[in-house]
């Protein structure tokens, strides 16, 4: 039996990150662009491990780096969380 993935918005991971650290995203939303919010490397590691915590997998900075926004972000955390398919 296969089961959906577990979806996890943009919108999630700015609310998640502007609950815990407001100075990090300021007036962001889920369509701005990481160079848009001129994010730091110890920020990048903020956003990391509060991602980390809240969903169980350990997420690199250089992930959210990569990403380079929110939406492109709860893709990867998405997948992360997807269950596996069992037969």
């Amino acid at each position: 039996m296969s089961q959906s993935a577990i979806l996890v918005s943009a919108e999630e991971l700015v609310e998640l990150i502007r609950s815990a650290a407001p100075e990090i995203i300021g007036d962001a939303n889920a369509g701005t662009s990481f160079d848009e919010m001129e994010v730091d490397s110890l920020s990048l590691v903020e956003i990391a491990v509060m991602i980390s915590q809240k969903y169980g997998f350990t997420l690199h900075d250089w992930e959210i780096a990569e990403a380079g926004s929110f939406s492109a972000l709860s893709d990867i955390v998405s997948s992360r969380r997807a269950p596996e398919d069992t037969p």
